[in-house]
């Protein structure tokens, strides 16, 4: 299960890269197209796009590392 976690983590990590391309790409066509990066507004899948993969990078890395293990206390003994 550790290797879903890690597939989880990498997904979530490419689709940071992605987002940040998209922006930056967004970014590069509007100076070249003469108009102000002060009117730049982020599209709205970009911020779904992001949200998505701070969730996947979130899972993978609890998933990677365990962190989703039960916790079994034994009756009469504290932690």
């Amino acid at each position: 299960m550790r290797n879903f976690g890690r597939g989880l983590l990498l997904v979530g990590a490419s689709l940071f890269v992605g987002a940040a391309y998209s922006v930056i790409q967004a970014r590069h066509t509007l100076r070249h197209s003469g108009g102000h990066l002060d009117d730049f507004a982020l599209p709205a899948k970009v911020v779904l796009l992001v949200l998505l993969a701070a969730a996947m990078c979130m899972v993978g890395g609890l998933k990677c590392t365990g962190g989703f293990r039960p916790i079994h206390v034994s009756e009469g003994k504290t932690p």
